[in-house]
Parts: structure tokens; C-alpha cells; sequence
């Protein structure tokens, strides 16, 4: 080492043979965060001090069955996801359809006994209660359409970044038609 290395304190990387099970970990829990394996290479080889080549990154990368446990994990991932989300839309769908439903029958009831001051009155509670299940049958179409666009994204988009990026505007779309 130069004297001037030494005065900056700096050592220059090792150049192993044996890599420890700590820089293993270290570089797959790097590539499951979506960095390459030049990158894993770098960031390994900055935070151990050490040389690793990207060579060594795409060994173990296919040694480890890197790619098929990124991606088993990333689907199981996602059907948490949608299963949880479907079951919350499944439950708003099933009480926005009660509610429709118990405005119809007031409405046939009330209809049928005259119990409304006006028989447009009992007319318009009907005309709404059944566009309401109309409007909730039509959502739940429009929810297995996006079911299977979200199927077909997954399988086709392997960038994780722009997967992340496609399910957050699809949720915020889908949140932001709920509210309307």
C-alpha cells in the first residue's frame, strides 16, 4: 500500500476466493430488491471490501434459483394482495347491494299499500333501488375485467419497479372510482 493510501486510511479491495454465507445473503436480498447483478456485484464489493465480479453475482444468482424464488415470492405477494382487495370490494359490493335491495322492497311495499304521498314518490324509491343493484352488478363486472388485466400485466411485465408503479395507479384508480 502506498504512503498515501495509508494516510487516507483507505484499503484496497480483497480479492477473495471464498465467499461468506453473510455476503451471500447480503447480495440475493439485493437482487430481490430489483438491483442487477453488476449492481449486487458493486454493492458487495463496497460494503465487504472486497472484489466481486459479476460473474460470481450470476452464479450464485443461478446456482440459488434466484430468479425462481424472486419470482414465486413476488406472485405470492400479489395474490395476498388481491385476495385481500377483493375480499374488501366483495364486502362493500355485497352491502351497497343490501342497501339497494331494502330501498326496492320498501319501495314495493309502500307502492303496494300506498304508503307514499304521491305513487311518483314510490316510483322514484323503486327506479332507484333497482338502478342501484344495476350499478352494483355492473361493478362487479367491471371488477373481474380488472382482475384479468392485472393477470395479464403480471405475466407479462417482469420489471419489478414498473409493476410496483402499474398496481399503485391501478389501486388509486380503482379507490378514486369507489368514492364517486
Amino acid at each position: 500500500m502506498s504512503q498515501s493510501q495509508e494516510e487516507a486510511g483507505s484499503q484496497l479491495p480483497v480479492l477473495v476466493n471464498v465467499y461468506t454465507e453473510e455476503m451471500k445473503l447480503e447480495a440475493f436480498d439485493l437482487f430481490m430488491k430489483g438491483l442487477s447483478a453488476p449492481k449486487v456485484a458493486h454493492q458487495i464489493s463496497n460494503r465487504f471490501n472486497i472484489v466481486c465480479k459479476t460473474s460470481t453475482i450470476s452464479k450464485w444468482k443461478d446456482e440459488g434459483q434466484w430468479v425462481i424464488r424472486r419470482d414465486e415470492v413476488r406472485s405470492q405477494s400479489y395474490s395476498l394482495l388481491e385476495k385481500e382487495e377483493k375480499k374488501r370490494l366483495v364486502a362493500m359490493n355485497r352491502e351497497h347491494a343490501r342497501t339497494y335491495q331494502a330501498i326496492t322492497e320498501r319501495a314495493l311495499g309502500d307502492f303496494e299499500n300506498l304508503h307514499f304521498d304521491e305513487a311518483k314518490d314510490a316510483v322514484r324509491a323503486l327506479h332507484t333501488g333497482i338502478q342501484g343493484e344495476r350499478e352494483v352488478i355492473s361493478g362487479l363486472i367491471n371488477l373481474q375485467f380488472v382482475e384479468d388485466v392485472v393477470n395479464v400485466l403480471r405475466e407479462e411485465v417482469l420489471d419489478e419497479e414498473t409493476l410496483k408503479r402499474i398496481a399503485f395507479r391501478l389501486k388509486r384508480l380503482l379507490s378514486d372510482n369507489l368514492r364517486d
